[in-house]
């Protein structure tokens, strides 16, 4: 039981700000084929939909904004900003390809200047 996603495309990164300090940075990708099969588990009941009849009344504040994008093929960075659970700032922009790997980069390199040796 399981999915194995392969020909990922590299297509967003994504920054969200909570009102409580903390910091989420996301990748972004798609999955061009899929092998394995799709199971049910403890933590969910999957379903598959189509691109046209995506539940986004069940989707979270910020993925309603991004998916549009990500599905039109469009590689793209986006910024969410929350109150609680209110957003009270977003922007979602197209990015070109290069645009995405030197923001990889930047984030990576970023966050294992952060890491301490213990």
């Amino acid at each position: 039981c399981g999915l194995q996603a392969s020909r990922l495309e590299y297509v967003g990164v994504i920054y969200i700000t909570c009102s409580n300090d903390v910091e989420y940075t996301i990748f972004a990708y798609t999955a061009r084929e899929l092998t394995g099969v799709l199971c049910e588990s403890d933590e969910m009941r999957p379903q598959w939909f189509g691109v046209d009849e995506l539940p986004y009344e069940l989707a979270h504040t910020e993925a309603k904004l991004w998916w549009p994008t990500m599905l039109s093929g469009a590689a793209f960075t986006a910024r969410f900003v929350f109150d609680g659970d209110d957003l009270v700032e977003h922007c979602v922009e197209h990015a070109s390809q290069s645009q995405l790997e030197q923001l990889q980069l930047e984030i990576v390199e970023d966050h294992n200047s952060r890491q301490t040796i213990s």
